[in-house]
C-alpha cells in the first residue's frame, strides 16, 4: 500500500488499524519469544596478579531461576544443556532459585545433580529463596552436590596453585557479611565473588575482591526505549542494570538471569547465560 498521497485526517483513521498488530506482535515477543531466548555472553575478565595456571579458566554462571514461575522445568533443562555445552571449569549460581514455591526446588535440584556429576558448582542465595524455606532449599541444593555458600569462601585449586572463591550471603533478606566471608584469605589472592545483588558493591570494592558476579536486576526484565527498566528492584537498579561495571579497582558483572518474576515477560532484556574467561 503507497500512503505518500494520504490525507492527515486519513491516516489517523488508519493508525488503530496499524496499532493493533503492532501492539499484539509485541505482546506475542514478550511473553512466548524473548523469556525464551536465551543469549550466551562471553567476556574475558583481566586480572593483573591472575597466577598463570588460571589463564583461560572458564566460570560459567547461572542466575535467577525462579524455577516455579519462569518457562517450565524443558526450559531450564535447556538452559542446564547450555552451561554444560560450555566447557566450564566451574559453574556459579547467583540466586533465586524459586519466587513462591519452596517445593519447586526438589525439581530444580533433580536437575542440577546430572550437570554436578560433570562440574564444580557453586551457589549463593537470593531475596527469594529466604523468603521461603530456606533450610529446605539449602538442603535440596546440597543434596545435588551444590555447594551452597553462605559467608564463606572455597580455595579453587590447579596444580600447586589456587584462587579464592567468596560466596557472601543475599544482602536483602539474608545475612549478608562481608568480614565473615574473607577470613583468613591472604591479602595478596586473587578473590573472585559471588553473591546475589549489586547493593553492597560500594563496600566490596573497599575490600581488594578482583571480580564479583551478581544477578538479582533481570536487566530491569521489561526495557522501553527511552522509559527505561520498569523491574529494577536493588537500590542500584538503574546504575547497575545489567553487564559489566568497574568501581576502583574491582570488576562487576551483572547478570539478567534466566527467569522471570511476577509477570512472565521479557522485553529488551533477554534472558542470559555469562561465561568468564580469566586472563591477564
Amino acid at each position: 500500500m503507497v500512503y505518500k498521497n494520504i490525507s492527515r485526517r486519513q491516516f489517523l483513521k488508519m493508525l488503530p488499524f496499524s496499532v493493533i498488530p503492532l501492539s499484539s506482535g509485541l505482546g506475542i515477543y514478550a511473553t512466548k519469544g524473548e523469556p525464551r531466548w536465551l543469549e550466551v555472553n562471553r567476556l574475558k575478565i583481566k586480572i593483573e596478579k591472575l597466577l598463570c595456571q588460571f589463564v583461560g579458566f572458564r566460570i560459567v554462571q547461572l542466575s535467577d531461576i525462579h524455577f516455579d514461575t519462569s518457562a517450565g522445568p524443558k526450559y531450564i533443562e535447556k538452559c542446564l544443556q547450555k552451561a554444560s555445552q560450555l566447557a566450564p571449569d566451574i559453574i556459579v549460581l547467583t540466586g533465586d532459585y524459586v519466587t513462591k514455591d519452596s517445593w519447586a526446588i526438589i525439581e530444580f535440584a533433580q536437575q542440577m545433580r546430572e550437570l554436578a556429576q560433570k562440574f564444580q558448582i557453586y551457589a549463593v542465595l537470593g531475596n527469594h529463596d529466604h523468603m521461603q524455606d530456606v533450610h529446605f532449599i539449602i538442603h535440596h541444593l546440597r543434596s545435588a552436590n551444590v555447594q551452597v555458600m553462605i559467608n564463606e569462601s572455597r580455595e579453587i585449586l590447579l596444580g600447586n596453585s589456587k584462587i579464592y572463591l567468596l560466596g557472601a550471603d543475599d544482602s536483602l533478606c539474608g545475612n549478608f557479611n562481608l568480614g565473615m566471608t574473607m577470613r583468613n584469605i591472604p591479602k595478596e589472592a586473587t578473590k573472585i565473588m559471588i553473591t546475589h545483588n549489586p547493593d553492597e558493591i560500594q563496600q566490596i570494592s573497599e575490600h581488594g575482591i578482583d571480580f564479583v558476579m551478581v544477578g538479582h536486576t533481570h536487566g530491569g526484565q521489561i526495557y522501553l526505549p527511552f522509559i527505561g527498566p520498569l523491574m529494577n528492584p536493588p537500590i542500584y537498579g538503574r546504575k547497575y542494570l545489567s553487564g559489566m561495571f568497574k568501581i576502583g579497582r574491582t570488576q562487576m558483572y551483572v547478570n539478567r538471569g534466566i527467569g522471570t518474576y511476577i509477570l512472565p515477560i521479557r522485553f529488551c532484556a533477554r534472558p542470559e547465560i555469562s561465561v568468564f574467561e580469566l586472563s591477564l
